[in-house]
């Protein structure tokens, strides 16, 4: 079906922008939603005020500094190492290392015959020069800048990127119309990509894609890293000619520079929904507007999104937008996961077991965690008031305390009428703003809090966790989520030993789509549910499952399948205690055993996790 543009004027000076929509995105006929079009003149006045504001303010963008660099020969890229504030410069046939805040040259790079570019992964302590006429990859210690080696590319290496997801380096050879791909921890050649026309610049998502142009063909490819395929090409038109490119991990999104004098922003992982263009005229408007304007019009228009594809169903959203919730740490920190306490009378025996509920909830206090994450079944039956005014007792200690806690919600916590149990949940965390499934910033880690009596793949839900997962931040190492239900267990509903869940299909299909994506992401992906009362440990796919339903609901053992990591025919109310560092944290069962009388304390089982970047940086090292 054709689609439709949007085009608008700025100014009446030449410079306009275009979005291409699928005519189902537009208003259907005669069904006009007055509430809609208010909001959206709203946003379309604060477009322009922003607009406006850009322009007025084009005063502020202006020369500070020029540093000389003497030294005959031509230039071409620059790369900034922010950590180590130096600038790497491209200039004829060596690189000139600048120091950032200063602006002394403080070292070369030589022997760099027609160097075009310069990338640096951080971790590994190397860089890489493309040598565009030797063909070659210079590779250099990013302390010493001496050369460690070179490496055959294909001809006339020009655009050079590191990939973080894969700790590889993509050389896009320009004369070669393919790319020479590196392993950066030892300068292995991985492989060669024939890219089908002439590359430029190119850029990578941190989660296993690399994106790049191709001049000759108006094309962006998406490149998957790992297996070193070109998986999609994309026409530009009518932006000609892409050379330039810059990427925004967090909204997913490419900026490209055209020869045909436009600035394209493409949505990075379909690239048909949003095409934004910011076309100039020369001398309408001063080039260091361009970016700033670009990424206005781009925030402004996602007011009206583009569906993704046109057999895709129409889903509801959500009442609101769930929380996002910011944990004041900074890594190392550790908290603590677990679920299934099952609050309620103490004098009722048969709901639980109140001295082991009471016994966990003070042992966690004297561990004194960032915070505690509860995996559902919070209280025994979620419409009764009493039974949470139980919870706020015994958990009085966690307040004194302050210690926040992150829950979900289990199939308990919606027991009889679902409103009333719901209206009890949100008025002990407020912060949810009525929020069933929410997001929780802390220090390196993202979590993803799920309600898995919602579909956790498909609906409002389903949608927010795919885009969470495909717009991670790059300084995410960890990706935790949490929800009661769980997608892999050594437990069954036929209840063997007295009790028992088995795994449903919808957190099955969720496990899918976790291992599906985590290859390709330079996060770890680690999953933390309840429900089973006892603990589990299971890995699928890179990720790494725990079933921790030890909170203090009757336990019960499980007959564990031969390949379990865990194996245990023994009950266990524990918690799990989750120590986050940088690129590693380490997670034990602390098991509490009142068979005496008294609390013995054992941890029996431990992991220690790693982002794959690290991972592969310990094996290089001979680890």
């Amino acid at each position: 079906m054709e689609g439709r543009a949007l085009v608008v004027d700025i100014g009446g000076k030449g410079g306009w922008f275009r979005r291409s929509c699928t005519s189902e995105t537009l208003v259907r006929p005669r069904r006009y939603n007055v509430s809609r079009i208010l909001l959206t003149l709203i946003a379309a006045a604060a477009c322009y005020a922003a607009i406006a504001d850009a322009l007025a303010s084009d005063t502020s963008y202006h020369v500070i500094k020029k540093i000389p660099i003497p030294g005959q020969g031509s230039w071409d890229y620059l790369t900034v190492d922010e950590a180590a504030r130096r600038l790497y410069v491209s200039h004829g046939t060596q690189v000139e290392v600048l120091d950032i805040d200063s602006g002394a040259i403080v070292g070369k790079i030589e022997n760099t015959p027609g160097v075009h570019g310069i990338a640096i992964a951080p971790e590994l302590g190397r860089g890489f020069v493309s040598d565009g006429q030797s063909s070659t990859v210079t590779i250099f210690d990013l302390k010493t800048l001496k050369t460690i080696r070179e490496v055959p590319a294909g001809k006339k290496p020009d655009a050079i990127i590191y990939d973080p997801a894969t700790s590889r380096i993509f050389a896009f050879n320009g004369d070669g119309n393919s790319a020479t791909v590196i392993e950066a921890k030892d300068g292995k050649v991985a492989g060669t990509i024939d890219l089908g026309g002439g590359p430029e610049f190119a850029a990578a998502d941190g989660n296993g894609y690399v994106y790049d142009n191709l001049e000759d063909r108006s094309q962006v490819l998406k490149i998957n890293s790992r297996t070193l395929k070109v998986e999609q090409r994309w026409p530009t038109a009518p932006c000609a000619s892409p050379s330039s490119m810059a990427i925004d991990r967090t909204n997913r999104r490419l900026f490209l520079g055209c020869r045909s004098k436009v600035m394209a922003v493409m949505n990075g992982p379909s690239a048909n929904c949003e095409k934004i263009l910011l076309k100039m005229k020369p001398g309408c408007m001063k080039p260091s507007l361009i970016l700033s304007l670009a990424v206005i019009i781009a925030a402004c228009l996602l007011a009206t999104s583009c569906t993704r594809s046109h057999s895709e169903p129409m889903q509801a959203a959500p009442a609101t937008l769930p929380a996002e919730l910011q944990a004041n740490v900074t890594a190392p920190f550790r908290f603590v996961a677990y679920g299934d306490a099952r609050f309620h009378d103490p004098k009722d025996t048969d709901a639980a077991n109140p001295t082991v509920r009471q016994t966990l909830v003070q042992a966690i206090a004297g561990v004194n965690p960032a915070f505690i994450c509860f995996t559902g079944d919070i209280v025994y039956n979620g419409y009764d008031a009493n039974d949470w005014k139980v919870w706020d007792s015994e958990t009085s200690i966690w307040r004194e305390k302050k210690i926040p806690v992150y829950p979900v919600l289990g199939n308990h916590d919606l027991h009889g009428d679902e409103k009333a149990s719901l209206a009890n949940y949100f008025q002990r965390f407020p912060d949810l703003k009525q929020s069933r499934y929410y997001s929780v910033r802390a220090g390196n880690a993202l979590l993803l809090m799920l309600d898995s009596s919602l579909d956790e793949t498909s609906g409002p839900q389903g949608q927010w966790l795919i885009h969470a997962l495909d717009t991670v931040p790059a300084d995410v190492d960890f990706v935790f989520i949490m929800l009661h239900h769980p997608p892999y267990t050594s437990s069954s509903d036929a209840k063997k030993f007295g009790g028992g869940h088995s795994a449903r299909h919808p957190e099955h299909q969720m496990a899918e789509m976790l291992e599906a994506r985590q290859p390709n992401m330079r996060a770890r992906i680690v999953v933390f549910s309840g429900h089973v009362h006892n603990y589990e440990r299971h890995e699928h796919g890179g990720v790494t499952y725990f079933v921790s339903g030890g909170a203090g609901a009757h336990a019960y053992p499980i007959e564990r399948a031969p390949g379990d990591p865990y194996q245990s025919k023994e009950i266990n109310y524990h918690y799990l205690l989750v120590e986050v560092d940088r690129a590693h944290l380490k997670i034990t069962m602390n098991r509490l055993d009142l068979g005496s009388g008294k609390a013995v304390w054992t941890q029996p089982d431990a992991v220690e996790i790693t982002t794959p970047a690290a991972a592969a940086a310990h094996a290089a090292a001979g680890g």
